[in-house]
């Protein structure tokens, strides 16, 4: 045991993990190793990397999806509205109630999902495809 391992132990410390040992896949291989040489990084710390950025993008996605199902339906529809370039009056139009009830759902959606703008909002849902959304076959 070395000395930080004894120092570590001593205070309480619990051992780190062995490092995690994953296989590449063949075909995948030779991109990386192309993408780390042009990174002028090691292949290791090239693939901690991009599985670092996909886990947040994928935890980033998720908390979206749990704001989407805490919206009512009808935000929901307002908010599909909205990210496909809907004004105010259009969504009220659309859904058949009033710009003023409009804006109240948007400040709800906006609330929810802790943006300030619809752009913010679009911006956040911007892979998601809300076109179900304008036939009235919402999902």
């Amino acid at each position: 045991m070395s000395f930080l391992e004894r120092l570590r132990h001593s205070l309480g410390f619990a051992s780190p993990p062995p490092p995690a040992s994953i296989e590449i896949s063949p075909a995948l291989l030779p991109h990386l190793e192309r993408f780390a040489a042009q990174e002028g990084q090691p292949l290791d710390a090239v693939i901690n990397g991009l599985l670092h950025h996909a886990l947040a993008e994928r935890l980033v996605a998720l908390a979206h999806l749990q704001r989407w199902e805490a919206l009512t339906p009808r935000e929901q529809q307002t908010a599909a509205l909205a990210c496909l370039g809907y004004t105010n009056q259009e969504i009220a139009a659309h859904m058949v109630i009033s710009p003023n009830t409009v804006r109240t759902h948007m400040r709800h959606i906006l609330h929810k999902f802790e943006a300030n703008s619809k752009t913010e909002l679009r911006e956040m849902l911007a892979g998601w495809d809300f076109s179900a959304w304008v036939s009235g076959s919402e999902r």
